[in-house]
C-alpha cells in the first residue's frame, strides 16, 4: 500500500510557557489493532518552564502517543529526532532540562530512552537553537549558561549540546554528558526543513525564496505526499529578505552568528523601546511553518513562531501572499505585541492555539480569539 502522511501535532498543557510534540505519520502502515498509523519522525518544539507538573506532561503525552501510534522498526520508545528552543526564554526550555535530569544516570550514559544515539553513544537527536548561549550579551546566573555547553567532537566532525546533569558534576563541564547534536545560527537555520538534518548549500540563496513555492522547490520535503516542516524565520531574518529586521543583523554574510544589537522599531500597537530585553530576545525566534508540495502548488497547515513580534510577522505574511494556513499556534502567549490581526484574517486558520498561563499577563485582551481552541490537531 502507498504511504499516506499526516503530520499530528500535540500542544501540551505544560502552564508557564510553551511546549509541543510534532510527529509524522504514515497512516496507510498500521501493525496493531487501533492503530493511528507509523510514527516516521518526531520532533519537540519548545518545552515549558516549570518542573514537576510540565515534566510529567510531557512524559504522559509520550506514552499517549506510544499506546495510539506503532513506532518506528527498531524503537522500543518513542524518539526524539529533533528539538527546537525556539529563542533562551526560561518558559521555553528550562523543562526540557528538568526532564534530562530525571533520567540523569541514563544521561551520563548515553542511554536517554527518548533520544537517539549511534552504536558508538554520539547523540544523534538534533537540537536546534537560533544562537549559542555563550554567544549572548546578556549573562543571567539562571540563564542557559547555567546548564548548557557546546563542544566540537573532532571525530564526528559535529558540534554536540552538553547538558548538566546537575548533582556533584554540576562544577565540572568538562564531565556534562553530550545529549544533542548542535545546529544553530540563522546561515545554519533559515529554509531548513528541520524533520530532518540534511546538509544546505552554502548561505546566500535564502535571500531568493521570497515565497513558499520557491522554498519548496529549492528544498521539497523528503518524502512524496509529506510534509517539510520549515525554519522561515529566525534572529530577525525572514526567507527573501536582504536585510533583517534588527539592523545589525547581515544577512547576506557567510554566518550570521552575532547576537541581536539593540534598536528602534517603530510597528504595531506601539513603539518598541530601545533596549528592550524582552523584544531583543524575543524577534530571534525561530519561526516554522508546515508545507506540503502537490503537484503544482503547495498547502500550508501550521505556522510555530515562538515568540515572535509583531513586526517581524507581518514580514512573515508578506512572505506568505495568498496562502491560507490551516493552524496557528499564536505567537507569545497571545501577547499584545504578537500575531497582529491582519495575519489572522489573512492566513484564515481553522484553528489556533494560544499556550500560556496567567503568570505574565497573557494572552493579552487584545488577542485574537476567533476560531474555537484546540489542545491537539491532526494537520
Amino acid at each position: 500500500m502507498s504511504p499516506s502522511y499526516e503530520l499530528h501535532s500535540f500542544h501540551m498543557n505544560i502552564g508557564v510557557g510553551d511546549g509541543s510534540l510534532h510527529i509524522l505519520v504514515d497512516t496507510a502502515a498500521k501493525t496493531k489493532t487501533g492503530s493511528c498509523g507509523t510514527i516516521q519522525r518526531t520532533i519537540l518544539i519548545d518545552s515549558g518552564k516549570q518542573k514537576n507538573g510540565p515534566v510529567s506532561c510531557i512524559e504522559s503525552t509520550m506514552k499517549k502517543i506510544m499506546t495510539d501510534y506503532d513506532l518506528p522498526e527498531g524503537d522500543g520508545n518513542l524518539k526524539l529526532d529533533a528539538a527546537i528552543i525556539t529563542h533562551w526564554d526560561a518558559d521555553h526550555y528550562k523543562t526540557l532540562i528538568f526532564l534530562l535530569r530525571k533520567y540523569k544516570s541514563d544521561l551520563e550514559t548515553k542511554k536517554v530512552q527518548f533520544l537517539r544515539y549511534d552504536k558508538d553513544g554520539n547523540p544523534i537527536t538534533v537540537m536546534y537553537v537560533p544562537s549559542w548561549p555563550s554567544k549572548m550579551k546578556k549573562k543571567d546566573s539562571e540563564g542557559p549558561q547555567q546548564y548548557l555547553e557546546s563542544e566540537l567532537v573532532e571525530a564526528t566532525g559535529k558540534t554536540v549540546m552538553k547538558v548538566n546533569p546537575g548533582g556533584t558534576e554540576s562544577a565540572h563541564r568538562g564531565k556534562w554528558p553530550a545529549a544533542f547534536v548542535l545546529v544553530e545560527g540563522t546561515a545554519n537555520l533559515l529554509g531548513r526543513d528541520v524533520l530532518w538534518n540534511d546538509d544546505m548549500d552554502p548561505f546566500g540563496w535564502q535571500q531568493t525564496i521570497y515565497s513558499p513555492q520557491k522554498l519548496v522547490a529549492k528544498v521539497p520535503p523528503k518524502f512524496e505526499g509529506g510534509p517539510g516542516v520549515y525554519c522561515i524565520a529566525v534572529n530577525g531574518v525572514v526567507l527573501g529578505q536582504q536585510r533583517g529586521v534588527l539592523n545589525d543583523v547581515q544577512v547576506n554574510c557567510r554566518s550570521a552568528r552575532k547576537p541581536p544589537g539593540v534598536v528602534d522599531i517603530v510597528d504595531g500597537q506601539s513603539a518598541t523601546k530601545t533596549g528592550n530585553p524582552a523584544y531583543e530576545t524575543n524577534v530571534v525566534s525561530i519561526c516554522c511553518m508546515v508545507i506540503w508540495k502537490n503537484s503544482s502548488s503547495v498547502r500550508l497547515s501550521h505556522f510555530l513562531g515562538g515568540d515572535a513580534v509583531w513586526n517581524l510577522e507581518k514580514i512573515i505574511m508578506s512572505w506568505v501572499g495568498s496562502e491560507r494556513v490551516a493552524a496557528m499556534k499564536i505567537s507569545h502567549h497571545g501577547s499584545a505585541g504578537s500575531t497582529p490581526l491582519e495575519m489572522v484574517d489573512s492566513f484564515e486558520p481553522k484553528t489556533m492555539v494560544i499556550s500560556s498561563s496567567t503568570m505574565y499577563g497573557h494572552p493579552s485582551k487584545t488577542s485574537p480569539k476567533r476560531p474555537p481552541l484546540r489542545a491537539r490537531t491532526q494537520l
